[in-house]
């Protein structure tokens, strides 16, 4: 079998330049195999549509290159539609160096990062599975609003907020709930021409209060993110099948005081 060191001594190539010769060869190859593998992951970023968030020390994350959101978005919604769920990704880098920790504590870092890129890309799944609510598919601002609800830090503070429950009666039976700031309870209690007092009142009557109450601006802020967090629980921790109907009808749910 001919080698390559065969060939160099078939050409009188000195003993001595045979090793320096070979080393060269092998570091030439490796570079073209690492300039091959980087062209072909380059070319599978591109097929994957991808949404870049940043991270802090403290994890708040933030969504960067919002400008390109609601195009790229747009595109991920058709690719859940399709179910080619592989074709888009949400990817999180930290936007500090991370210093003083070892490789091991570097790789576990990353793994965190990894699960919650994976958390989030679920729950754009649950957004747009189906086609149930118009504005999700017409103001994209308002899907931004949605997914940057979402990606925040939940305040746990209970002070001065009301608990509101948001329920089916119908199978598949799903709850989850809200707390309102004051201002935001106040508005709905003037939108619906009663008093706190009043309002409280009636959302203690089962099923006499529809979604209805909601603004837009409480659905990206409370509605959405809510529901999406509780669907991923449910999906998660009981298996909770996407395919059944009706679950993301939001407006077939009612509302109560918690």
């Amino acid at each position: 079998m001919m080698t390559i060191t065969n060939i160099l001594t078939d050409f009188d190539i000195p003993n001595n330049l045979i090793l320096p010769i070979l080393v060269a060869i092998i570091l030439g190859i490796g570079i073209l195999l690492r300039k091959k593998i980087t062209e072909l992951i380059n070319k599978w970023k591109k097929k994957t549509v991808s949404i870049e968030l940043s991270v802090d020390k403290v994890g708040n994350l933030k969504l960067e290159q919002k400008q390109k959101f609601n195009s790229k978005i747009t595109l991920i919604k058709q690719h859940i539609r399709n179910r080619d769920y592989d074709k888009f990704a949400i990817r999180i880098k930290p936007n500090f160096r991370i210093k003083g920790l070892d490789k091991f504590e570097k790789a576990e870092y990353k793994l965190r990062l990894i699960k919650k890129s994976n958390e989030l890309k679920d729950k754009l799944v649950i957004l747009f599975f189906r086609e149930v609510d118009l504005r999700l598919e017409r103001d994209m601002e308002f899907v931004c609003d949605i997914f940057e609800n979402i990606i925040k830090i939940q305040n746990t503070s209970v002070a001065e907020k009301t608990k509101l429950e948001i329920y089916r009666t119908s199978t598949p039976k799903i709850c989850f709930s809200i707390r309102l700031d004051s201002k935001d309870f106040d508005d709905i209690s003037k939108k619906e021409k009663l008093s706190v007092k009043e309002m409280k009142q009636k959302l203690l009557i089962p099923t006499m209060v529809s979604m209805s109450i909601f603004d837009d601006n409480m659905y990206s802020k409370y509605i959405y993110p809510a529901f999406i967090r509780e669907i991923s629980r449910l999906k998660k921790n009981h298996n909770f099948n996407l395919e059944t109907n009706h679950w993301d009808s939001l407006v077939l749910y009612e509302v109560g005081l918690g």
